[in-house]
């Protein structure tokens, strides 16, 4: 789901870009912030964590933040195979990581291979 959400936010950005033009004021504003940054930053923090592993082994403050980044993805795992049994903090971890990564996947789809056919509601099973 998440991914096709993604994937639906990307195609909305690519078809309304004029919306970011500053002419457009509020509208642009809450574009940007609602749709573009929703967008773009699960890449954004993809580069920083690279750009953090690239500068860890010069700078003893981001070696300290390397490691931080490396905790808190780790953590997320284990949120992810505790279930439902993880506590609190580990599962909100594992949301958040999880979210992001579905949301890479369907933008980087989107743009890979686009979207050939309109987008249909999913059969609900509980109305079967």
């Amino acid at each position: 789901r998440r991914r096709r959400i993604a994937a639906g936010n990307a195609q909305q950005l690519v078809r309304c870009l004029a919306l970011l033009h500053p002419r457009h004021g509020g509208v642009a504003l809450a574009f940007a912030s609602g749709k573009a940054l929703r967008v773009l930053m699960p890449f954004i923090v993809a580069v920083a964590l690279l750009g953090t592993l690239a500068l860890a082994p010069s700078s003893p403050v981001f070696a300290v933040l390397a490691i931080c980044e490396a905790a808190a993805i780790m953590l997320a795992a284990c949120g992810a195979l505790l279930g439902p049994r993880a506590p609190k903090p580990l599962a909100v971890l594992h949301y958040a990581a999880a979210g992001s990564l579905a949301s890479l996947m369907g933008v980087a789809r989107y743009v890979l291979k686009g979207q050939r056919r309109p987008w249909r509601r999913a059969a609900d099973p509980l109305r079967a």
